[in-house]
């Protein structure tokens, strides 16, 4: 023997042949022979799964290296079939669909979420113990993602209350909807009070701008909402004239924005005492159809308002002095009328006479005919005579008129 080895001749008396990895080595569960597994060898004729399998084999990648989606749970302890997951290779390997959340029996959540029947739990069957329920109920979203519609305001702890599902104002699947509106406004809101439940105070009258107006909570206040529901009233005693008759009451305002002289008459004025009531002075005579300044006749006050000068007689007397022709001693007239300031005298039981008297004989134009208020009869006085009227009680006369004849004008006074 030579004293070196030479590779050519004693590569077989040396050296045995080595058991390549894909040929001696089945790796075991969770492990894949490597990619050029023939090409390489175990250090012996055989390959020992206990001390090769580094050398033979890759770690195949687990499951847990692809996301499942929602909808479906990952297999516990299961491989990719490679080194490297690929979803669309591996994912029937490694996902199995989810049991529905729609499954459980009790659709109930605690306050504040709601029970998703389109969400998935965590494995094939819903399990209260591993926290499916959890995974079922979604937090509702608060009512402060809701705004109180008008004539509504947020509740006291709108804080610390939740819509009915996963947004305020929509159903269970999303979609806004007019009665889920309406009962997480009625979860969220209080209806506000309206302006006209409240009694505007003294000197104020209902804002008819305000007739939508809601205060801003569920009464309204005089103190916070009178100028948000209210508005200054005007003062009877500016806008106001009492009709005749009345007297203003003090301190009073009219129903409205405006004063309207039907409405506002028993508001703002009182029955004023009728001048009657005094007892007018020699020389002085009640002025007719007027009234005292108060509900009550004050001598002092209303005296000379009641009462003015002139005397109150029972007996008048008509005398033509003049004619329409000078010395023509025929006169005639019709229908006369006497006034107490403005007020016509009532002739009913009055009497004319004359004395003396140079009327026609037939009776048909005496004196009476003066005052039978009549416009188709006359008196005629052949001598100018006067005619006497008799009233049946003293009356202050102020003014009077007559009708000329119907003939004759020479004759009118």
């Amino acid at each position: 023997a030579n004293k070196t080895c030479v590779a050519a001749a004693d590569l077989r008396s040396c050296c045995k042949p080595a058991m390549d990895c894909e040929q001696g080595l089945n790796c075991t569960y969770g492990f894949i022979t490597k990619p050029n597994g023939s090409d390489i060898f175990c250090p012996g004729p055989e390959c020992d799964p206990d001390f090769d399998a580094e050398i033979c084999c890759d770690a195949l990648a687990p499951c847990s290296d692809i996301d499942c989606g929602n909808g479906y749970y990952q297999i516990e302890n299961v491989f990719c079939q490679d080194v490297v997951c690929k979803r669309n290779r591996d994912f029937d390997d490694c996902c199995i669909p989810s049991a529905s959340c729609s499954t459980f029996n009790s659709h109930v959540c605690q306050y504040g979420f709601w029970f998703d029947v389109a969400e998935w739990c965590l494995g094939p069957e819903c399990d209260e113990s591993v926290g499916d329920r959890a995974k079922c109920c979604k937090v509702s979203e608060p009512c402060t993602g809701l705004t109180c519609p008008h004539g509504y305001i947020y509740k006291l702890n709108y804080l610390q209350i939740t819509c009915e599902w996963e947004y305020c104002g929509r159903n269970i699947v999303g979609v806004k909807d007019q009665e889920q509106r309406a009962d997480d406004r009625d979860r969220c809101c209080n209806e506000a009070a309206h302006c006209d439940t409240l009694p505007c105070p003294h000197g104020y009258t209902p804002d008819p701008a305000a007739n939508d107006t809601y205060c801003p909570a569920t009464s309204c206040v005089e103190s916070r909402d009178r100028d948000l529901c209210c508005t200054p009233a005007p003062a009877c005693a500016t806008d106001y004239i009492c009709p005749h008759g009345f007297t203003p009451w003090p301190d009073t305002y009219c129903d409205g924005v405006a004063c309207d002289f039907e409405r506002d008459r028993d508001i703002c004025c009182r029955p004023a005492m009728p001048c009657t009531v005094l007892e007018c002075p020699n020389n002085f005579v009640l002025r007719p159809d007027t009234y005292c300044d108060g509900i009550t006749c004050i001598e002092a006050r209303d005296l000379y308002w009641c009462c003015e000068r002139g005397m109150a007689l029972m007996y008048y007397r008509f005398n033509p002095v003049q004619l329409r022709q000078a010395n023509n001693m025929v006169v005639q007239a019709m229908d006369i009328q006497f006034f107490n300031q403005g007020v016509l005298i009532d002739f009913e039981f009055a009497i004319a006479s004359c004395n003396p008297c140079d009327s026609p004989v037939n009776g048909k134009e005496g004196p009476d005919r003066l005052i039978d208020n009549n416009e188709h009869t006359k008196w005629l006085d052949y001598s100018r005579n006067p005619v006497y009227i008799t009233l049946p009680y003293i009356q202050p006369i102020f003014t009077y008129k007559f009708r000329t004849g119907d003939d004759e004008p020479i004759r009118d006074p």
